[in-house]
């Protein structure tokens, strides 16, 4: 499932300058993976939002001093079912203090956001989620 091309073969260019997608297919059709939720979850010996956020340290690393938009995502463990994102709390907690050590929110602006968008909506705030989906912005000091 992918933010340019989500049932869609995709663009002859994609939007950004570095793009995840190639990677991800390649990760896709050489590893063994599983799912939950009807999502690849596991892809050889790691949860799938791991290799996403290996790319946005290793981007955000490289490009630190530069100027640059880039757009990252992750859904593998959030986007069907809501007991799934509580298996990377640990996992992005990690990935974001290293960012911090390393001063990349010095210069940067990160966005999170999420919503409810596919699947039974079966919680007392379903329908305010998939309306009014969390949304968190970290600028620099």
């Amino acid at each position: 499932m992918s933010t340019f091309n989500y049932l869609k073969k995709g663009f002859q260019e994609p939007p950004p300058d570095y793009d995840f997608r190639p990677m991800s297919l390649a990760i896709e059709k050489h590893l063994t993976y599983n799912k939950k939720a009807g999502i690849k979850y596991c892809i050889g010996n790691r949860q799938y939002g791991e290799y996403v956020y290996d790319m946005v340290l290793q981007f955000a690393i490289r490009f630190q001093y530069e100027p640059n938009f880039s757009l990252f995502w992750t859904n593998s463990f959030s986007h069907n079912d809501y007991s799934l994102p509580a298996t990377m709390d640990s996992r992005i907690l990690k990935y974001l203090k290293e960012m911090e050590t390393l001063g990349i929110f010095d210069n940067s602006i990160v966005f999170f956001s999420h919503g409810v968008r596919f699947g039974k909506l079966s919680l007392p705030g379903d329908f305010l989620e998939a309306r009014l989906p969390t949304f968190f912005i970290s600028i620099p000091k």
